[in-house]
């Protein structure tokens, strides 16, 4: 059984988390990256497999500005650990007031939101 866990974007790419079920209750992570470089007209699919969330949020986080990307879904699961991940953010890295705040906003709505509020197409 796969299962959308984490989707989220940035100007240059999008990627979607999938939790991987077997039928003997083990779980592992698939993540499905699209980049499209418009200068060459294109588009770069990459893909990891993970046996873990933790393993995943590691290479997430190596970006030291993680939190200015668009979440756009987070499994329930996890909420709280983001949740806390947000709460030690130097959001004062960010200049601009209103691009702090609608990160913000956009976090807080990925969190917040019943779990089946996002279906992507496919």
């Amino acid at each position: 059984m796969k299962e959308l866990y984490f989707d989220i974007v940035s100007d240059e790419w999008a990627g979607g988390l999938y939790i991987i079920k077997s039928e003997q209750g083990n779980s592992s992570f698939h993540y499905h990256c699209t980049a499209t470089d418009l200068d060459a007209e294109k588009t770069v699919i990459t893909t990891f497999d993970y046996t873990s969330f933790a393993d995943f949020w590691k290479e997430l986080v190596k970006n030291d500005l993680w939190f200015t990307l668009h979440p756009l879904y987070i499994h329930p699961e996890q909420r709280s650990f983001i949740k806390k991940a947000l709460e030690k953010v130097n959001w004062g890295r960010v200049a601009d007031e209103k691009w702090r705040e609608m990160y913000k906003r956009q976090w807080n709505k990925v969190l917040t939101n019943p779990a089946t509020y996002y279906k992507p197409l496919g």
